[in-house]
C-alpha cells in the first residue's frame, strides 16, 4: 500500500492524532444516553433510601417500566410503588411532555405540573430521557474531582442547555465524565436561571446487559437542607411492554397488578 517509508510514517502519525482526539459534546451525549439506561424496552427495580442531616427518614422501592418509543430515541416510562406499604401501588406515567400520578384511593389519575415532576419524580426520568436528543451539548474542558468513593478522576466536562423552552427535564446539566473509561463520575443539575438543584454521584459500576453501568446514584438536594437521596438499582432486564400500558387510562390496571 506504501511504496515510501516515510508514507507510512505519516499515516501512523496521523491515526494517532485521530485515535487521540478527545470526543465531542454530542458524542459525549450519546455515551451518557447509552451508559444510564438501555437503548432497548427495559425495567428495572430501584431501592431508594432517603437520609436528612445523616438519619434515614424513609425505604422505598420502585419498579420501572419503559418502552422505546418506535423510530424515536425517547422512552415512555411507568413507576410502580412496591414498598412501603403506605405507597404501594401509587404509579406514575411520564409519556412525551406528559406526567400522571394515581393512587388506589383516587378515582382518576391526575396530572403533574413539570416542577412537580422535576422534584420528586426525576429518578424515573433520568432512566428515559434522551441527552443526545434534548440537549445541545459542549465539552467545556478538563478537571479533576472527587468520585463517590472521594477518589480523584480525571473528567471531561461538559455543558448541555435543552432545546426547547418548555419540558419535563431540568433546563441546564452538566456531567463530569471519566476520561479514561467514558463513565459519568458527577451530575449537576439546574433551572434556567442558573440555581442548582441537586448533585448526583455515580458509583457500583458492573456489568449490565452487556455494558459496564452505574448500579448506585447518590443525589444530594440543593433545595432541601440536609436530604441526601440513595438510590441502587437491580434487576435490569429488557422487556417488551404493550403500547397500551402507556396512557394515563391504564394506570388504575397497572396500580392493581393487572398489566402486563
Amino acid at each position: 500500500m506504501f511504496r515510501h517509508p516515510a508514507c507510512f510514517l505519516v499515516f501512523l502519525a496521523a491515526s494517532a492524532i485521530a485515535i487521540a482526539a478527545d470526543p465531542t459534546g454530542p458524542e459525549l451525549a450519546e455515551r451518557l444516553d447509552h451508559v444510564r439506561r438501555p437503548e432497548k424496552s427495559f425495567e428495572v427495580r430501584l431501592n431508594i433510601t432517603e437520609i436528612r442531616d445523616g438519619k434515614t427518614i424513609q425505604q422505598s422501592s420502585l419498579r420501572v417500566m419503559a418502552r422505546k418509543q418506535p423510530d424515536d430515541p425517547h422512552f415512555d416510562a411507568v413507576s410502580l410503588c412496591l414498598e412501603p406499604d403506605a405507597d404501594k401501588g401509587k404509579s406514575v406515567l411520564a409519556a412525551g411532555s406528559e406526567v400522571w400520578f394515581y393512587d388506589l384511593k383516587s378515582k382518576r389519575p391526575t396530572q403533574l405540573s413539570a416542577h412537580h415532576f422535576r422534584g420528586k419524580f426525576f429518578v424515573a426520568d433520568a432512566l428515559s430521557t434522551s441527552f443526545a436528543a434534548d440537549y445541545t451539548t459542549e465539552l467545556t474542558g478538563e478537571e479533576t474531582i472527587k468520585d463517590a468513593a472521594r477518589n480523584d478522576v480525571l473528567c471531561y466536562r461538559v455543558k448541555m442547555k435543552r432545546r426547547q423552552k418548555e419540558g419535563l427535564t431540568p433546563e441546564i446539566i452538566e456531567y463530569w465524565v471519566d476520561k479514561k473509561l467514558l463513565q459519568p463520575i458527577r451530575g449537576q443539575f439546574y433551572t434556567g436561571g442558573g440555581k442548582l438543584l441537586r448533585t448526583s454521584y455515580y458509583a457500583g459500576y458492573a456489568k449490565v446487559l452487556e455494558d459496564i453501568r452505574p448500579t448506585r446514584v447518590v443525589v444530594v438536594s440543593n433545595t432541601e437542607r440536609g436530604l441526601v437521596t440513595d438510590i441502587k438499582f437491580e434487576g435490569f432486564a429488557l422487556h417488551e411492554w404493550p403500547q397500551e400500558m402507556f396512557v394515563k387510562d391504564s394506570l388504575p390496571r397497572v396500580s392493581r397488578g393487572e398489566l402486563p
